[in-house]
């Protein structure tokens, strides 16, 4: 398709009919262009006019001036994108815990652009590569950023407890800080574009064929421009009303353009290994995989020195704890087992274990040792033995000693202890939620988080008020390099 004669760098994409000046024009799309949105009935060509548009796109611009992610359904065709060098994530809508994921990672990348923007000195990106275009400087701007969301109401639409609406409102906030800082969308979906504040955020709607004509009065089209069968591909352009017929998608830009690669967020591996983690420190001790689906997820004990493992049965619990122990004997902390819970472990074979009737033992641990790092499993079933009362001390001197306290209980017994060991270890608000099935399940850690899939080692790691989901790392899984 050809380029339009005018008008400035776009995307070709479309063919405009002017037939009152009996002329077919090229639509293209640009950054310049704000937000826009494609709306239709099923099977009316949205998914291929997300397609087409990030294909052309990439054609257009390297990597250095744009960037893409993508938000869709699972299918093929949008699949396919992520072949392309400007395309980082290419996510399913319908995973949960994977687009919780990439909203945090668009939100840390919004507020990165933001401050880029602010220490520039400009008040839009746009504006920023104008000035930098006509004299280059060392401070080269980065790239616009496409968002391409395929399915609002999909991606959207409230599921009980694990979204009860947040990622509409996340969005349509982002879209609306994201633009100056060159966030642009692509919004494809339904009837339900027209409601909510997500109409109100696009300058631009492709309206493709509606069944309903009380819907197509509501995008703004007039009963003579009103279709009565579906075309694939053929749309309104709003405002204005031209009829447009969208192209199949092309083959992608040259991939040997310069420019950074974008991000990728990914889903998280169902098992990993801590022989794949950093090397641990005092300060920070890796536990999981997490992030974009490949970063080191690390509790950071300053500050944090209790930490509660909680979760079902089966859901993980001992193997965390032996995951946080490792780590902390690794960055140098003296450790002892309560119990022998925890014998048939290797990793803590060496340990000093303490019979929870050996109070005298601990004690003398403590006093050896005023770091010790204490390692707890079913902690609810040492609330009346002897080694309570030191324990309850060492978790008071925590701070000052520079000692950690690592221990597990049940989820039910987490939420519902109000007093004793269980209560004083769950006061420091850090620790590992693992499959939570209700969002109650982190009141214990004093924070409410979506469910999330009940496989082993999958949970959240709970500290300073947020809370980071990962796959928790496996002492005795192989590395994977």
């Amino acid at each position: 398709m050809p380029a339009p004669d005018a008008g400035g760098p776009v995307a070709p994409f479309a063919v405009v009919d002017r037939p009152e000046h009996q002329l077919q024009e090229t639509l293209g799309w640009s950054p310049a262009g704000g937000h826009w949105m494609v709306v239709g009935g099923p099977g009316t060509g949205r998914t291929t006019t997300i397609a087409g548009i990030v294909t052309a796109a990439s054609r257009a611009w390297g990597p250095d001036r744009l960037q893409v992610q993508v938000i869709g359904d699972g299918s093929a065709s949008l699949a396919a994108l992520a072949d392309i060098p400007h395309v980082g994530s290419v996510v399913d809508g319908e995973d949960l815990p994977v687009t919780s994921r990439f909203l945090d990672r668009l939100a840390e990348d919004i507020a990165e652009r933001r401050r880029l923007l602010r220490a520039s000195g400009h008040p839009t990106l746009d504006s920023w590569w104008s000035a930098h275009e006509a004299e280059p400087t060392a401070d080269t701007p980065p790239p616009h950023l496409l968002l391409a969301l395929d399915g609002w109401s999909r991606i959207t639409q409230p599921r009980g407890g694990a979204d009860l609406g947040e990622t509409a409102d996340i969005l349509e906030t982002l879209l609306r800080d994201g633009t100056a800082a060159g966030l642009r969308a692509l919004v494809a979906g339904g009837r339900e574009m027209f409601s909510g504040r997500i109409s109100s955020l696009m300058g631009t709607r492709l309206v493709l064929h509606l069944p309903d004509r009380g819907d197509a009065a509501l995008a703004g089209l007039t009963q003579a421009q009103t279709a009565t069968r579906a075309v694939p591909g053929r749309a309104r352009r709003q405002p204005g009303g031209e009829l447009l017929q969208i192209a199949l998608p092309g083959p992608p830009g040259d991939a040997t353009r310069p420019g950074p690669r974008p991000w990728v967020v990914e889903p998280l591996p169902e098992t990993t290994a801590v022989l794949d983690l950093p090397p641990p420190d005092p300060g920070a001790l890796p536990v999981g995989i997490g992030g974009e689906g490949r970063a080191p997820v690390a509790w950071r004990t300053s500050g944090a020195r209790r930490a509660l493992v909680c979760g079902p049965p089966r859901s993980g619990r001992t193997t965390t704890l032996v995951t946080m122990a490792r780590q902390a004997h690794a960055a140098g902390h003296p450790l002892a087992v309560i119990g022998d819970d925890l014998a048939d472990h290797a990793e803590l074979a060496d340990c000093p274990r303490v019979d929870p009737e050996d109070r005298d033992g601990l004690i003398a641990l403590r006093r050896l040792h005023p770091d010790l790092a204490v390692v707890a499993d079913d902690l609810d079933r040492i609330e009346e033995a002897p080694v309570a009362d030191v324990l309850r001390e060492i978790l008071r001197r925590l701070d000052a000693d520079r000692g950690l306290v690592m221990a597990a209980t049940s989820t039910q017994r987490a939420a519902t202890a109000v007093r004793g060991l269980v209560a004083e270890v769950a006061r420091g608000r850090t620790g590992v939620l693992l499959q939570p099935t209700s969002r109650s399940d982190g009141d214990a850690l004093g924070l409410r988080v979506p469910p999330l899939p009940r496989l082993p080692g999958r949970g959240y790691l709970i500290t300073d008020g947020r809370a980071a989901e990962m796959q928790v790392a496996r002492c005795d899984a192989a590395g994977g390099g």
